[in-house]
């Protein structure tokens, strides 16, 4: 080949070579400019996280998988440490010991490739402990685990603040929780706080209370009465007072409380806090006592007193048109007293009230008069009734009474008389009787006499249809039908329910309608039951051996067979003894079965625990309520007729059998509807899902054999006349979708923490970054947050309010923290600067979700601040004492109650204020309860500031610390001194009746002896002259004559007839009585009443004769003149207080001990007889009254009364 080189060629290839020089080197300056671009932007991106790790608020660690140290952040620095010093150390070391073994275990995690969250604790280099919340993650270069970081937020600050919270919310809560009495805040009428011995007392949980309306615990009749005393305390009228009233405890006692309330805040609001104590025990005391004085003791009948009172009351009923009384007299029975003595003659006595009860029956009432005599009252009673009933009487005691060795008889005289024919009054009444039981004995004993007669009417009918069926069981009359239950799917007959007929002999088949009722009533449904259930068991048990397919049986069970005690244990001894197993039985159970629902559920858990199957049926018509559906153990539901009837034509009832069927499917029940007797019904249950059905469409109820022999073609029905199986499977198979898909909708994200930054441009601070769980959890995306300020998701307040926190940390402030929370989520924030250069150049944020922590802390303080305002506010002594027996807290109640005030107790011990009688026995008390660590009751008397002393009755309650033995104890303490008195006057007032009636008794035998002495001297003077001593005996006569009559009186039944009195005008004549008296004796009268006084209920009588008694001690007691001062007032808004204070010669100390003590002398008569009926009769007016008196200085006597009687007394 030749090659030609000319001068153009040459300048052609050098141009070439330069041209490709030139391109190359360009291409390599671009390649070198874009590498130099790459490296700079690593660099940024790495001093950006170098930035963010060294200056973030929390302690970064970054580990090998070894577990060593690789690198740490300045916060190491906080410990004590440097990085130097811990780089290539095993970091276990540092780990305070209880948290070794779960650190190693979230290392490992994370190890593993998971992250985790978990608290621990470190030591300081100075040995300080400190408390974390760490996160570990793992390192992943090139999709190979290389390490762990470790992030750690402080939070010992933060802890230790709790737990201060914790201990000061847990002493008040012991005050409060451990206390003697109950304790309640109610605010609006609703209950906001009860104490643990509150719920104790009535039974319910406290969620139960919590919210409540205070009403709905309180006995009906004392409701308004509440309501109205609430709103009194409420507008200040009375703010601070102590009332009884009953409440309903959760089984329905009655529970007697003593509240003692008064006005508070709580939560800002106006509030009433209260102290409750329970006086079950003490009411049922004073019941006891109430019993003893109007019940005979012998016999257990109401004594003269009760039977007057219930007589009256029936002549007072607008209703009460007749009434007969049969006065009954044994005859001849002081002849057997007095020859066999007062034992057999007590026997008898009881043996004859035992015969006369049961010959009357519940028709009238009766009671022991006196001595042998008896009273029968016979409300609407007429002649034939009082015959029968006298009749019953002579028959029922002419049989003999064996008594021991003896056989005895005794025969009755007995007096009837008649309302209204012979008499209005209870008086009257007793009084013909009497008579005409006195014209029996005249006219030879052992007969009657009556004077009305009355018709008795009876429903026929209805007594023989009982008395049949007492007999049908035993004769064998019952018989066992079977309806079938078809699967609206398959059609096939998934159970029977067992239904029970009656066959008279006579009358043929009888409704279990009619005759259903009756059973329940005369308590015969009981065995009634128990035949249904091993009748239908046996017969189940029979099927299956014969062959057929196993099915379900259903039992009806009754509301009264539920309350059955032995239900559990019959129900599995039947299917024991029938071989049936447990789970084809169905026992069927009405919604109005629920309404006590504690009852119901304790007895159907402990069915299903037998295996059965519990069925609710006649589901919408009862008890509707969805918490039994939650709370019992229910498998099936049993869709009510009513609703299937018209469920085609009424949209109403078609709407509430496709939410039933909806509602039990997503209960995971199965759906029985009953009463299908139409194809377009069976259609619409089986388009709405319905599970199984039964009606007479399938089949009217069978005996066994007929229900066998159909069975095949009643599985046909369904297939013939319902949706095709094809198309029901297919809807089946819809609704599982819709379900699963619903099911994976309601799936949860799990929660992490978030971290943020911000820079400041413009005056305003505006976030670069945030992400994490917690974000989301608050309502908010990254698209919200990155790029905005905080006034753009906080309102300008809250944004306000944050951006002191976010300057401070502008400004170069390390470890800024502050909380918040938004969406109901709370967050810990950490704020740490970020510099470069010296300036801060942005801030890194990281929050800890606080959610559960802030409530529980805010639990905390509310309950903290509301056991401190009860302890505070509380009018009961709270005492927290040392195990050295020192006061270390005393309620401020001590101030108000003794007159010291709480520091001066915490000077001292519990002994220093305690009377010296009473201190050996409280010691025992105090090192019994650090002995035996448990809560002792026990009484002692107190010191008051003016020197008295006053009972207290205590509890001790001792409370443990974590190494189980006593830190403390406890005392709650309530002023008894009231009830004490209160007791010991009782106790007199026993004293008084008993010596009362022996007093009369006495007063009876004595009283026609004395008339004819005194008539004998009345002869005597007549004939004598002058009469000498005749006048001086029968001076002495009238006044053994005038203690008699107070004897008399003092046994003598008296029913008090409460009218509106003018206490003035009552004052004044009494005053009048006295007026002679009073000027001989030289004894002025000065009355100070207050002239607006309303009208007082009372007996007036009574009342009069208890100013004459205390004006005639008065004036007897000043021989030498002076005066008597009388007062009358109001005493509060429902009560009178009368005042009499003389200057006499004064009642001892010793005397004053036995005031109200049977005694009597004509030298004391101010401590005698005359102030004993005071007694009585002012506790009878529901009243009370003192006495304060000195030697030669002069007695005061204060009476208080009620303006309105109780219905009670007015009773």
């Amino acid at each position: 080949m030749d090659f030609t080189f000319d001068a153009n060629n040459i300048i052609l290839v050098i141009f070439s070579i330069v041209m490709t020089l030139v391109v190359t080197c360009s291409a390599f300056a671009v390649y070198l400019r874009k590498k130099n671009n790459q490296w700079l932007t690593l660099k940024t991106y790495e001093q950006y996280y170098q930035s963010l790790y060294q200056q973030s608020p929390d302690l970064i660690l970054i580990f090998d998988l070894e577990g060593n140290l690789l690198s740490a952040n300045n916060v190491i620095e906080a410990y004590g440490y440097t990085e130097d010093e811990l780089v290539h150390q095993p970091f276990i070391s540092y780990v305070v010991p209880n948290y070794r073994e779960k650190t190693i275990k979230h290392f490992y995690q994370a190890k593993n490739g998971k992250s985790s969250n978990y608290e621990a604790a470190i030591y300081g280099k100075n040995g300080d402990c400190f408390e974390l919340y760490v996160k570990n993650i793992p390192i992943i270069i090139d999709e190979q685990i290389v390490g762990v970081y470790g992030i750690a937020k402080d939070m010992t600050v933060f802890n230790q603040a709790q737990k201060a919270l914790i201990e000061a919310e847990s002493k008040y809560r012991s005050l409060a929780e451990e206390s003697l009495v109950g304790i309640f805040i109610i605010q609006d009428e609703r209950v906001m706080y009860v104490n643990q011995k509150f719920t104790e007392w009535l039974g319910y949980r406290y969620e139960e209370f919590i919210g409540s309306n205070v009403i709905d615990f309180v006995y009906p009749e004392d409701r308004l009465i509440i309501q109205e005393n609430i709103r009194k305390h409420l507008q200040g009228d009375v703010p601070t007072v102590q009332n009884q009233y009953r409440a309903l405890a959760k089984d329905q006692t009655i529970i007697h409380m003593e509240v003692l309330g008064s006005n508070t805040s709580y939560n800002g609001k106006p509030a009433i806090m209260g102290t409750v104590i329970d006086i079950t025990a003490r009411k049922k005391a004073e019941d006891t006592i109430e019993y003893m004085a109007y019940y005979d003791r012998l016999t257990g009948l109401p004594n003269r007193y009760r039977f007057w009172q219930i007589l009256e009351d029936s002549l007072s009923d607008l209703r009460m048109d007749h009434l007969a009384l049969l006065y009954v007299d044994l005859d001849q029975f002081k002849l057997i007293r007095d020859t066999m003595g007062y034992e057999i003659g007590d026997q008898l006595i009881k043996e004859v009230s035992v015969r006369l009860s049961d010959c009357i029956h519940q028709q009238g009432d009766m009671a022991r008069y006196e001595g042998d005599e008896f009273l029968i009252s016979l409300p609407n009673g007429y002649r034939e009734e009082a015959s029968d009933t006298a009749n019953r009487v002579l028959e029922c005691l002419a049989a003999p009474f064996y008594l021991g060795q003896y056989e005895l008889y005794i025969t009755p005289s007995i007096g009837i008389s008649l309302y209204p024919t012979d008499g209005e009054s209870a008086e009257e009444l007793i009084k013909k009787a009497d008579s005409a039981m006195y014209q029996v004995k005249r006219s030879g004993r052992n007969h009657y006499k009556f004077y009305s007669f009355s018709q008795k009417e009876h429903t026929y009918e209805r007594l023989e249809l009982e008395i049949d069926l007492r007999k049908a069981l035993e004769q064998k009359e019952f018989q066992l039908y079977y309806q079938p239950k078809l699967h609206l799917t398959s059609g096939k007959m998934t159970g029977v329910e067992a239904l029970i007929r009656w066959k008279h002999p006579e009358k043929g088949f009888i409704s279990p309608g009619e005759f259903i009722p009756i059973a329940e009533e005369i308590g015969l449904i009981i065995p009634m039951g128990e035949w249904v259930l091993r009748t239908a068991c046996i017969q189940t048990k029979a099927w299956q051996d014969a062959g057929l397919a196993p099915f379900q049986t259903s039992v009806n069970l009754s509301v009264l067979q539920l309350y059955q005690p032995n239900l559990v244990e019959l129900v599995g001894l039947v299917l024991e003894e029938t071989g049936l197993d447990p789970k084809y039985l169905v026992l069927e159970i009405t919604e109005t079965m629920m309404i006590d629902s504690d009852h119901a559920l304790k007895v159907l858990k402990e069915l299903k625990g037998l295996g059965v199957t519990i069925s609710l049926d006649d589901f919408g018509t009862g008890y509707s309520s969805l918490h039994y559906l939650k709370e019992a153990p229910i498998d099936k539901i049993k869709i009510d007729q009513s609703f299937i009837r018209n469920c085609t034509i009424d949209s109403n009832d078609a709407i509430i059998v496709k939410t039933i069927i909806a509602m039990a499917h997503q209960l995971k029940l199965e759906v029985v509807a009953e009463g299908i007797e139409q194809k377009e019904q069976l259609l619409f249950l089986q388009r709405n899902l319905c599970d199984v059905a039964q009606g007479f469409m399938f089949c009217k109820p069978l005996p066994p054999e007929e229900l066998v022999q159909k069975i095949a073609k009643i599985e046909q029905i369904i297939e013939q006349t319902g949706i095709p199986q094809e198309i029901s499977n297919q809807k089946w198979m819809e609704e599982a979708l819709k379900v699963a898909r619903q099911e994976l909708v309601d799936t949860i994200r799990n929660q992490q923490g978030m971290i943020f930054k911000y820079v400041e441009e413009g005056g305003d601070f505006i976030h670069t970054l945030c992400d994490g769980e917690l974000m989301y959890r608050m309502g908010l995306i990254p698209e919200q947050i990155i790029g905005k300020s905080l006034s753009d998701f906080f309102s300008l307040e809250v944004a306000e309010e944050k951006r002191q926190y976010y300057q401070r940390a502008w400004n170069n402030e390390e470890n800024v923290t502050y909380e918040g929370g938004l969406n109901g989520v709370c967050y810990l924030a950490s704020l740490r600067p970020v510099r470069k250069g010296g300036k801060v150049v942005e801030v890194i944020g990281s929050c800890v979700d606080i959610t559960k922590r802030k409530q529980v802390e805010e639990a905390l303080r509310e309950s903290e601040a509301k056991y401190r305002l009860i302890a505070e506010n509380m009018l009961d002594l709270v005492r927290v004492i040392g195990t050295d027996g020192r006061i270390k807290y005393a309620s401020p109640s001590h101030e108000k109650v003794t007159g010291y005030p709480p520091i001066w107790y915490e000077m001292h011990t519990i002994y220093d204020f305690i009377h010296p009688d009473d201190v050996l026995r409280t010691q025992e008390q105090f090192l019994h309860m650090m002995l035996v660590k448990a809560p002792s009751q026990f009484e002692y008397r107190i010191r008051h500031v003016n020197g008295n002393w006053f009972y207290m009755e205590s509890q001790g309650t001792p409370v443990l610390g974590a190494n189980g033995e006593v830190e403390y104890i406890i005392i709650v303490a309530r002023d008894i001194s009231e009830r004490k008195r209160m007791d010991e006057f009782i106790r007199k007032t026993e004293k008084l009746t008993v010596v009362g009636q022996l007093a009369a008794g006495v007063a009876h035998e004595i009283r026609n002896p004395l008339t004819t002495i005194k008539g004998f001297l009345q002869l005597m003077q007549k004939d004598s002259n002058p009469p000498n001593y005749t006048d001086i005996m029968l001076s002495e006569l009238d006044s053994v004559e005038s203690i008699v009559k107070e004897f008399l009186s003092l046994a003598k039944p008296h029913v008090n007839k409460m009218l509106p009195t003018d206490i003035n005008i009552l004052l004044q004549y009494v005053v009048t009585l006295f007026h002679t008296q009073a000027v001989l004796r030289k004894v002025e009268m000065i009355q100070e009443i207050d002239s607006d006084l309303p009208m007082i209920e009372c007996d007036e009588h009574q009342i009069k004769q208890v100013f004459v008694n205390i004006l005639q001690n008065s004036v007897e007691s000043m021989s030498n003149g002076g005066s008597i001062k009388i007062l009358a007032m109001r005493h509060g808004p429902d009560q009178m207080k009368f005042r009499f204070i003389d200057q006499g010669c004064g009642i001892s100390e010793e005397r004053m001990k036995s005031i109200g003590e049977p005694f009597y002398g004509t030298k004391e008569k101010g401590t005698g007889l005359g102030l004993m009926i005071c007694h009585k009769i002012v506790q009878e007016h529901e009243g009370s009254i003192h006495i304060k008196s000195t030697v030669n200085e002069g007695t005061t006597v204060e009476i208080i009364l009620p303006i309105k009687q109780s219905a009670a007394v007015l009773i």
